[in-house]
C-alpha cells in the first residue's frame, strides 16, 4: 500500500527498483569515495497517473487528515494525505499516508486471531481513524 501511495506523493511516478521491479525491498545508498551518492539499485521511474490525477487523489486524501477520519495524523506545518481504514467487525484497522517526501502504512490487529478491538475503558469498536 505504501508503494501505491507513493505513487500520489510522486506526482505520478511509480519508483521502482532496476534488480526487483514492482516487488517489496528496500532501496539503499551508498557513497563513492568522493561523496558522490552511487546507487547500487537503481530507481526507475514509470509514470502510472498523470500529474492532474496524482494532484486530485492527493487533494481527496488531504481532506481525509484535515476534516475525516484521519486529523490524528495531521502534522504542524505539513501537507498530509491519507486513508483510514476499518475491517468487518473492527477486526483491523490501517492507515496508510504521505507527505511531500515520506509515506508511512500501519496496520493494527491482532495476526493470530479475528478479534474485534474494544476499548477495554468504553467497550465501543475502535475504527481506523482511532487506532
Amino acid at each position: 500500500m505504501a508503494g501505491a501511495y507513493a505513487t500520489c506523493a510522486n506526482g505520478g511516478y511509480r519508483i521502482d527498483g532496476a534488480v526487483f521491479g514492482n516487488q517489496p525491498r528496500a532501496i539503499t545508498q551508498s557513497d563513492d569515495a568522493s561523496g558522490k551518492a552511487a546507487y547500487a539499485n537503481a530507481p526507475v521511474r514509470t509514470r502510472v497517473l498523470t500529474s492532474d490525477q496524482a494532484y486530485l487523489l492527493t487533494q481527496l486524501l488531504q481532506g481525509v487528515v484535515t476534516s475525516g477520519t484521519g486529523t490524528a495524523a495531521a502534522l504542524p506545518n505539513q501537507q498530509v494525505a491519507g486513508k483510514t481504514g476499518t475491517t468487518e467487525n473492527y477486526v483491523d484497522a490501517w492507515f496508510v499516508g504521505y507527505t511531500p517526501k515520506l509515506v508511512t502504512a500501519v496496520w493494527v490487529g491482532d495476526p493470530k486471531a479475528l478479534r474485534p478491538m474494544l476499548p477495554e475503558d468504553h467497550g465501543h469498536p475502535v475504527p481506523g481513524g482511532q487506532a
